[in-house]
């Protein structure tokens, strides 16, 4: 780079026209050669100097630090006379070379020429001699002739000051540290363009970097780059490069090599004396983020350039080669380079001009350019191309017949919803019907709409398709709001204008989120490509519609907004299932069944399926078939449900019959009044008999009348429907939930001498499974039992996790799994110690310490069933995740989320006063136990956050189980397990992820019924006792006798990987 100080001489054309290179500068004069000389060529300051004695021609320019001591002399010829010389400088490839009458030097390029200081074998005295006919090239192009002197100096512009190795590598750790911040610092657009455009500049300090060998490597954290100088020949060879290995990431190196025609490319536009050639080693995809946030192998980007030349179309590829860990299946690399956008936006990767060609641990990239290059991790679904034209078939199909069947249902329900109390339902069901109208019609036209040559078009079409599926998910959350109201809600359930009120939330809440959406970037929605990989010759097709453009916008507003919808509808679902349970009408199975059937599809269940298609294989498929066609048939199979049980819904929401009677008061005989649950009051002859209920008014009321006649009304009502008749903290329930009232006229009647006599007609009362008191203290004797002997273990656990994670420290799989497991035994402890507390304290505490105490106790339950989730979810990761990523801080990001998001459920709801003292109370109402819990006005509460919020751990929990489990017993089949003294490991295994994934809280499911007191001694067992069983599982599985056992949880999981790997 020291070479640079010539640059102040600027491009300046070469001596003569003969001559086809195109020097930058140079400098001509004569010399008068009175004696024997040489030619010095030493280190200089800032600047090219010309200095002539009688004994030397001395030159001077910027060395290398390491070559400042040292100096170079050639001999020049030995016949006297006058000499013209000439000095000529090349900008590109940082040499200067000198022209002595017909002998030429390259100065500095022979080694044997170099001197150092202090071993010259005489110092002679120099006398100074002027140069004649002196010209030279200025910075206009100009050729312009100097005086006769003896020296000549050439000073350096600032642009063209010599560039050293330590100004490199001063750029690259300002490049590391811009790299290495915080992601929130580092990630937007604007900040990868000043990212690259800092890359830019370097690659422009490397082209001009002074190097003192043919190759050098800068750097050692994120960025590394490497100078290769190559020396033209006629017949140029290819050249290769390989880095070095790299330890502890996907990707353990890369190899390149260049085609001996890249060169050839070169020459022909021009003779050089130089090539040099950047490799850019870059271990972050910082700046190289597209808007779909791909994913590349192992952060890897490797950039190739060669100076002050734009290489395309080669004929002979440039063939890049990543050495890598083994991919797991259901991945496909994809080579891809950097393709920036020239509107300013953030770039992309493309993969034109590229070929791949992979192996079990390598990737071959062969491309026709050089750029930057990764390989895109892309997940390639196992659904071969016939299985996608399948469920395209049944997808356009089964939407057509939904957009006509919800036409249908929607008159249907027109015609036959006249009755007041069906009113509210039905219409809430025909706005359902059309947002899922609507959602098959746009998504029908929504690909047309993208192959259109308008984006504008494509952009209201995917504004539109968007609108449709937030209205649909909106009236799902109504239709389980609607039936809260109907069967939860304790207060009067009429509300003004209610119907336009659930309207202008239906339609009007996703119209604001989709405006919102457009109005912060137009550019949301437009065409989306789907790229869909074959299978067979490796073929890619892209599947374009329109739709939204950001897959973040897409999970949060849509999966996360889905999330929160079908929570709320399965505990509505959930809680009609045990209404209709708890009646258990004879003769009205199926119907019940169909009911239930419907309420499913109406309230959205099956479109959870959604979540199944991030798994793999058959049940991955299977789940796909399923979604497709319920969901695309979504309003055919309601309009057929509410044909067949419609009737036996509308009676059940029948919840008020009134009977109007006119009674004389010369009435002889007692008035007798038949009444059920489905049927409204009747009058009855005395001699009639019947199993429905009975009202017998004596005849003594009538005959105290003022009046002729007065008008009695009874009304039976169902208080379920009706939202009436609820105690604040109702401490039993109503008998059918059937209330009759009785008026006569507008008297106020008391003091009869004979009674009314009321007879409930009920089928046999089902043994009350209330608690009596010696069950419950017994309960809470074994509780407070195991709780403190499972805090003993708990840690005893922790302190044994400890010691394996200090034992195994360069197992990092290892220590993973057991800082899960200290975090979810931590978390049992502190549940335990809350219950315990809770137990001894909450009779006689004040009310702002029993609302603490409670709100502790549920975020002590809340973190153990989110640690829960949270191994099932890293077991997922383990066995069933397609893509096997390294996730940076991974157990702290799980530490957040396991302690962090109980902290947000507790706060909201101790924000609206849900803590408080709770009792549990005997079959005659006495007070068993106090505990600071959720009130009873609050339960809503408690079946959201603790009874959904566990049903859907223990769904997920439980399908992660089934796939561990089958894994586990395939590779035992296979004889990766072998031995019969493992089999038992093997099962212990899976017990062990039983208990971890808390399956055996499931049995709370289990504690209503006749079988209610084993249930509740078993789950309570079971339960406090959780942490002796893990300790247990752990102790067993890894006691350290070697790192690694057959039947350990690790060892399964290599050869799982292993296995599916070699299947590919």
């Amino acid at each position: 780079m020291k070479v640079l100080l010539l640059l102040l001489l600027s491009p300046l054309q070469g001596m003569g026209a003969s001559d086809c290179r195109q020097e930058d500068f140079h400098f001509c004069g004569d010399r008068n050669q009175t004696q024997n000389s040489s030619v010095i060529y030493e280190h200089g300051p800032a600047h090219i100097s010309i200095e002539n004695t009688a004994q030397a021609l001395i030159i001077r320019r910027p060395f290398l630090p390491n070559r400042r001591n040292s100096y170079y002399r050639y001999s020049l010829p030995p016949v006297l006379g006058r000499y013209r010389f000439c000095i000529y400088w090349f900008k590109a490839n940082r040499t200067l070379s000198l022209v002595y009458g017909k002998q030429s030097f390259l100065l500095g390029g022979n080694p044997s020429s170099i001197i150092t200081r202090g071993k010259e074998s005489q110092k002679t005295e120099r006398t100074r001699a002027s140069i004649f006919s002196v010209s030279c090239i200025s910075e206009d192009g100009k050729n312009t002739s100097l005086v006769s002197h003896s020296e000549y100096f050439f000073k350096a512009s600032p642009e063209n000051m010599p560039v050293w190795e330590q100004d490199v590598e001063e750029q690259l750790t300002t490049l590391d540290s811009l790299i290495t911040r915080p992601p929130a610092l580092a990630t937007g657009a604007v900040e990868q363009r000043m990212l690259r455009h800092k890359l830019g500049e370097l690659e422009k300090t490397l082209a001009k970097v002074e190097l003192e060998g043919q190759n050098q490597t800068f750097g050692k954290a994120t960025v590394h780059a490497t100078v290769l100088r190559v020396q033209p020949t006629r017949a140029p060879r290819n050249l290769a490069f390989a880095s070095q290995r790299e330890e502890g990431g996907e990707v353990h190196g890369f190899a390149v090599d260049l085609p001996g025609s890249l060169f050839m490319t070169v020459e022909e536009s021009e003779e050089v004396m130089e090539h040099r050639v950047l490799l850019m080693d870059i271990n972050s995809q910082t700046m190289f983020q597209d808007e779909n946030s791909s994913h590349i192998l192992g952060d890897k980007v490797v950039g190739i350039s060669l100076v002050d030349t734009v290489v395309t179309n080669l004929s002979d590829p440039v063939v890049l080669t990543f050495f890598h860990d083994q991919l797991l299946r259901n991945v496909s690399p994809l080579c891809v380079f950097w393709q920036e956008n020239t509107t300013g936006s953030s770039g992309s990767w493309d993969s034109y001009g590229c070929t791949t060609v992979a192996a079990v641990s390598r990737t071959d990239c062969r491309c026709n350019h050089l750029t930057y290059f990764a390989v895109l991790m892309v997940s390639s679904p196992e659904i071969t191309y016939i299985h996608r034209d399948y469920l395209s078939i049944i997808t356009y199909i089964g939407c057509l017949i939904s957009a006509l069947a919800a036409i249908c249902t929607i008159f249907f329900l027109y015609f036959r919803s006249k009755q007041r109390d069906q009113i509210t339902s039905m219409h809430i069901h025909m706005n359902l019907l059309g947002a899922i109208f609507l959602l098959d019609v746009t998504f029908l036209i929504s690909e047309h709409l993208a192959s259109s040559s308008s984006e504008a078009v494509c952009r209201a079409g995917g504004l539109l398709l968007h609108f449709s599926l937030l209205s649909c998910l909106t009236w799902m959350g109504i239709e389980g709001y609607n039936l809260y109201r109907l069967v939860i809600e304790v207060f009067n359930a009429y509300h003004d204008h209610f119907l336009l009120k659930l309207c202008l939330v239906g339609w009007g809440l996703p119209f604001c989120c989709v405006m919102l959406i457009f109005l912060a970037s137009w550019t949301n929605y437009g065409p989306f490509s789907i790229p869909v990989y074959e299978s067979v010759g490796g073929k890619s097709t892209n599947a374009t519609i329109c739709w939204i453009t950001s897959p973040l916008i897409h999970n949060v507003v849509n999966l996360g907004f889905f999330s929160l919808v079908f929570l709320f509808n399965s505990v509505m679902l959930g809680a009609m299932v045990r209404e209709i349970l708890r009646q258990n009408k004879k003769g009205h199975k199926l119907k019940h069944v169909l009911a239930l059937f419907g309420l499913s599809i109406l309230l959205g269940i099956p479109w959870a399926l959604v979540f199944f298609s991030f798994t793999s294989g058959v049940f991955r498929l299977v789940s796909l078939y399923i979604f497709t066609i319920i969901n695309s048939l979504q309003a055919l199979l309601p309009h057929r449900l509410l044909q067949s049980a419609g009737p036996g819904l509308r009676s059940g929401l029948a919840g008020l019959k009134v009977l109007l009677l006119n009674v004389s008061r010369a009435v002889t005989h007692d008035v007798l009044i038949t009444f059920s649950p489905t049927e409204g009051p009747m009058t009855l002859n005395m001699t009639e008999k019947g199993k429905a209920g009975k009202i017998q008014l004596p005849k003594e009321i009538f005959q105290t009348l003022s009046s002729q006649t007065e008008r009695v009304v009874v009304t039976v009502l169902n208080i379920h429907q009706l939202g009436m008749f609820k105690e604040l903290n109702q401490r039993g329930q109503v008998l059918d939930n059937i209330v009759v009232g009785i008026t006569v006229g507008e008297m106020s009647i008391s003091g009869l001498q004979d009674p009314v006599q009321l007879t409930f007609a009920h089928r046999q009362l089902p043994h009350n499974p209330a608690l009596d008191r010696s069950t419950a203290q017994a309960l809470m004797a074994v509780a407070s039992t195991g709780c403190g002997v499972a805090m003993a273990f708990s840690i005893f656990t922790i302190a044994f996790c400890i010691f394996l994670r200090c034992r195994f420290r360069s197992e990092e799989t290892l220590r993973i799994n057991l800082g899960l497991h200290m975090n979810l035994v931590g978390s049992l402890f502190l549940l335990n110690l809350a219950f315990l507390l809770n137990s001894g304290l909450s009779g006689g505490t004040q009310p702002a310490t029993c609302k603490v105490l409670g709100g502790v106790t549920h975020y002590c339950l809340l973190c153990c069933f989110t640690w829960m989730a949270l191994e099932g979810c890293h077991l997922y990761l383990l066995f069933v995740k397609v893509l096997g990523t390294y996730i940076h801080h991974y157990l702290l990001k799980l530490c957040l989320v396991g302690w962090g998001f109980p902290v947000l459920v507790v706060g909201v709801a101790g924000v609206i006063g849900s803590y408080g003292e709770y009792c549990i109370q005997t079959m005659d109402h006495q007070v068993i136990v106090h505990l600071c819990w959720i009130t009873s006005k609050y339960l809503l509460v408690h079946y959201i956050t603790n009874c959904g919020y566990f049903g859907l751990i223990f769904l997920f929990n439980m399908a992660v189980f089934g796939v561990v489990t089958q894994k586990i017993c395939c590779l035992q089949d296979t004889g990766t397990v072998q031995g019969d003294r493992n089999t038992w490991k093997v099962a212990l295994v899976a017990m062990g992820l039983f208990c971890l994934l808390g399956a055996t809280w499931a049995l709370v499911f289990l504690t209503h019924g006749t079988s209610s007191t084993f249930m509740l001694y078993l789950f309570t067992i079971l339960n406090s006792l959780q942490g002796i069983f893990i300790f247990i599982w752990l102790v067993v599985l890894y006691y350290p006798k070697t790192k690694e056992t057959t039947g350990s949880l690790i060892h399964i999981i290599k050869h799982n990987k292993t296995t599916t790997v070699s299947q590919d």
